[in-house]
């Protein structure tokens, strides 16, 4: 792939935009202000609302849906949704046609000179993101979140305010976003964990794996990796940037920001004990303690300016609780609560969930299989579950996996769990949507999903 890196090579370039949903929207919009002639393209005939298409007419860039014409061809450069496969017909005919491909995530770097801070990893990534921007939600910088969290980083990119104080842009970044990173070079990057997931994508976990670590790859000793050194595929990680390890084991870490068992540390001093935290769970405290570690280096040097900031960390620590859709607390109802973890799309964020309750559960599982292996559940579905309500598409594959090791329910969907578990829960029981599936089967994206998880609860009869 030839090497694309400067802006004026987009002046009067043909660039074919594949996909056309939030990101290629975006992509579009930044390309024509470059003086690119852009073309859009989607093979979803419903992949644009009106307004949308409003919008692009004004802007004066052309577009299709409902498939992909021979048009897209008529390019030197593409800009490729990270929802595409490289198995997609139109991938193949691109390669084949040496039409070089880059993601909308490299494409968005190429207009920022800010510091970037990049986070990947199969689990915690979007908490991870959000703790970072809230701790850099200071006078001293003007914090971006952007990428896989919804509002993509072009987007960021073309909504930014040219009198914001020193911007930062958090980027929340997939293994698909880094499949096509010729240059991307985060200034931070934050690899979390790695554990099978989007297999039915991946030939192997290998293949996988070398897609997030795309993250560090074009990274010089100019650069900061944070990384987990206890996941013990990344504890022996290969980067030319400068690595900073966290660890949830005592004494292990030499991070400014570390953990003694009791408390979180700065520079080996306590900084917050971990109880007063208003995230919990242990996966939290990973995730916390690589936000810190990335967000290390912007701490201000004037002693008064410090505090402040190091005041403002606190109150973040004391005060985050979460994110929508992850192990998110939607309501109690006849003395039964209920939890939305919509987002948890991998057997690993199931395997949390569940072992982040001390009541007895009603596990909602199914939806679009990603070839996760559901036989790891069983022990902590014999040891936490009440009961396993199986839904979406792929139920019956989960049930060849679960039974006879796990009895367990199938349902049509939501509306079917809820009810079921509404009349079949006690006091003090928990009922906890989390899938270990993607939503694509009923729902548009995991956000559609779990709203929906959540409206069911309030229609409850209390």
């Amino acid at each position: 792939m030839e090497s694309v890196n400067q802006l004026q090579s987009l002046d009067d370039r043909r660039v074919t935009v594949l996909g056309a949903r939030r990101s290629g929207l975006a992509a579009a919009e930044l390309l024509q202000h470059a003086g690119a002639r852009v073309f859009l393209s989607d093979v979803s005939a419903d992949a644009l609302t009106e307004q949308e298409e409003r919008v692009l007419h004004g802007q004066g860039i052309p577009f299709e849906t409902g498939g992909h014409s021979d048009r897209v061809y008529e390019a030197s450069l593409a800009i490729v949704s990270p929802g595409i496969p490289a198995s997609a017909p139109v991938i193949r005919e691109m390669e084949s046609r040496d039409i070089p491909m880059i993601s909308e995530i490299e494409l968005a770097s190429w207009f920022v000179e800010d510091p970037v801070i990049a986070i990947t990893g199969s689990n915690g990534k979007t908490t991870t993101s959000t703790l970072i921007a809230e701790f850099l939600g200071t006078q001293f910088y003007t914090p971006y979140l952007c990428g896989n969290i919804g509002n993509s980083f072009a987007d960021a990119v073309n909504s930014r305010d040219e009198q914001a104080v020193s911007p930062v842009y958090v980027v929340e970044v997939s293994s698909f976003q880094l499949e096509r990173v010729p240059g991307f070079r985060p200034d931070v990057g934050v690899f979390l964990n790695v554990t099978p997931d989007h297999l039915d994508r991946y030939e192997s976990f290998r293949d996988y794996l070398a897609a997030k670590l795309n993250i560090t790859v074009h990274q010089t000793t100019r650069d900061l990796l944070v990384y987990n050194m206890d996941d013990p595929e990344l504890s022996a990680i290969e980067t030319r940037a400068r690595l900073r390890g966290f660890s949830l084991i005592p004494g292990r870490s030499q991070a400014p920001f570390t953990w003694d068992g009791t408390s979180v540390l700065l520079d080996q001093q306590p900084l917050l004990p971990y109880a007063e935290c208003a995230l919990r769970g242990q996966h939290n405290l990973a995730n916390i303690l690589a936000g810190l570690n990335a967000i290390a280096g912007f701490i201000p040097s004037d002693p008064d300016q410090r505090q402040e900031f190091l005041d403002h960390l606190l109150h973040v620590l004391r005060h985050f609780s979460g994110i929508a859709h992850r192990l998110e607390y939607v309501e109690t109802v006849r003395g039964v609560a209920y939890y939305n973890d919509s987002k948890a799309t991998n057997i690993n964020s199931v395997e949390y969930a569940i072992g982040s309750f001390r009541n007895p559960i009603f596990l909602i599982l199914g939806g679009y299989d990603k070839n996760g292996d559901f036989t790891r559940l069983i022990p902590g579905i014999k040891k936490y579950v009440k009961e396993t309500l199986v839904i979406g598409r792929d139920r019956f594959k989960i049930r060849a996996m679960l039974e006879p090791e796990v009895p367990l329910r199938l349902m049509e969907g939501l509306a079917d769990a809820i009810a079921y578990s509404s009349a079949h829960a006690a006091t003090g029981d928990v009922v906890l949507l989390s899938p270990g599936c993607a939503s694509f089967d009923q729902y548009n994206n995991y956000e559609e999903r779990g709203n929906h998880f959540k409206q069911l609860v309030e229609q409850l009869p209390s």
